[in-house]
């Protein structure tokens, strides 16, 4: 069977000779001298006529096969003439929607497998075109295990595996702990995509680790790996273009300082609630900046980092997060307004949260106990003892480990975002 692509880019010499396809019919148009099919193959469509005007058996979404001589009609369009036809399989409209969340059968059956097609083919690409990068910047693609012992996820609740002798065990909600261990073994330059699970759900996540690589480097790296994406996507698939691509492409960036963001947004009153997680949630509730109540301290900065976004059209970088917002990222060098670390969070207009996480890890030991000991009482949300167990890092630390940058990529299939006009998707809101 022959895509349909290749037949339309040699369709002239085509003519008159017998081809055989296999795909979708997305639309069927009965004329007087017979049915104008339009058959759907991955993500191209062709014309196809059938001289039979019995469409009883026929129905939009059918699978078929079909054998035909290659010809146009007399407006020019490349088309089929139906020799041979065999239906599949039938499309069961009521299922059939249901495959893809917010699809009715309101939809048009192409705009619905084309843009299933198009989803997932862009994802894949994204995905193979950052090892590419990767590996050309000489990291070396590891596993680690999915099933761990102990609960790795921080505030999310864990996703539980339980064998029948009622042992249990933790699907992984990252892969650094497994991945830092190997750093520390010697391996500098590391990346692995793969699934973790947080609170029920399920994502692809790109996580990797560079020794010895400072804050500053690691962004670049990090840049430059979506300016490459980027235009390599832009050369495989055909979507429209939009400010944020140009900026990207370019390398166009707003970079602000957290700290900066905020003081310009609420003065420099901001300071003294910037310095504490519980102190900047009761001041955001008692300030009427938000109106729910119950905000946990570990997501105050993110209410701050939104409202430093509002006013911004470039992708963004913000860094310098407060010390208290993570224990897992090294303190920064020479700042005396409030205690900040070396990370940074991606932002594209329109859509808030890009997914990409980075900074240069904590590595002192002791620095580490004391800065995870003081969070896990802070944490709001306990439901059970997995979440404040020990950390397998404290471990790990404990065994001496080179400073390294690293950074994580939650579903880097929010890039097609970028593209498609649902770029308004707000992780802040619940």
């Amino acid at each position: 069977m022959a895509d349909i692509n290749k037949i339309l880019d040699s369709f002239d010499n085509l003519l008159n000779k017998e081809v055989s396809l296999s795909g979708r019919m997305i639309n069927i148009r009965k004329m007087k001298t017979g049915l104008f099919i339009d058959l759907m193959n991955k993500n191209d469509i062709i014309q196809l006529f059938f001289s039979s005007l019995d469409s009883n058996n026929l129905s939009t979404g059918d699978l078929i096969n079909i054998k035909g001589k290659c010809f146009y009609t007399k407006r020019g369009e490349p088309t089929i003439k139906i020799e041979e036809l065999q239906i599949i399989n039938k499309w069961n409209s009521d299922i059939g929607y249901k495959l893809v969340k917010n699809i009715n059968k309101k939809t048009p059956l192409k705009i619905f497998l084309k843009e299933k097609y198009i989803r997932c083919y862009t994802s894949y690409r994204i995905r193979e075109h950052i090892r590419d990068f990767l590996k050309n910047n000489n990291f070396m693609e590891v596993y680690t295990p999915v099933l761990c012992e102990k609960y790795n996820g921080g505030r999310s609740f864990p996703v539980k595996s339980i064998c029948n002798n009622n042992m249990i065990g933790y699907n992984r909600a990252t892969m650094e702990e497994k991945m830092q261990a190997l750093v520390g073994s010697g391996f500098e330059r590391i990346f692995q995509i793969g699934n973790v699970f947080r609170s029920l759900n399920e994502f692809i996540s790109v996580e990797g680790y560079a020794a010895n690589v400072n804050w500053n480097d690691g962004q670049m790296m990090i840049r430059e790996l979506l300016q490459y994406v980027i235009k390599e996507i832009d050369k495989e698939i055909d979507i429209p273009a939009n400010k944020t691509i140009e900026n990207i492409k370019n390398n166009n960036w707003q970079l602000i300082d957290f700290v900066e963001g905020a003081v310009e947004i609420y003065g420099k009153k901001i300071l003294k609630p910037l310095s504490d997680g519980v102190l900047l949630s009761k001041y955001l509730v008692e300030n009427k900046i938000i109106k729910n109540k119950s905000i946990l301290p570990e997501t105050a900065g993110d209410i701050i980092a939104k409202e430093i976004l509002k006013k911004q059209d470039k992708p963004t970088l913000i860094n310098g997060f407060p010390l208290w917002n993570s224990p897992l990222y090294l303190p920064c060098d020479n700042d005396n307004r409030i205690a900040c670390i070396q990370r940074s969070k991606v932002y594209f207009p329109g859509l808030l949260d890009g997914g990409f996480d980075m900074g240069v890890q904590e590595n002192n030991y002791k620095r580490f106990l004391e800065r995870i000991e003081k969070q896990r009482k802070n944490w709001s949300l306990q439901s059970d003892d997995s979440r404040v167990q020990e950390s397998e890092l404290e471990t790990i630390l404990s065994c001496g480990m080179p400073p390294m940058f690293g950074f994580g990529f939650l579903e880097p299939d929010r890039i097609t975002r970028i593209w498609r006009e649902d770029c308004t998707i707000d992780p802040f809101e619940k």
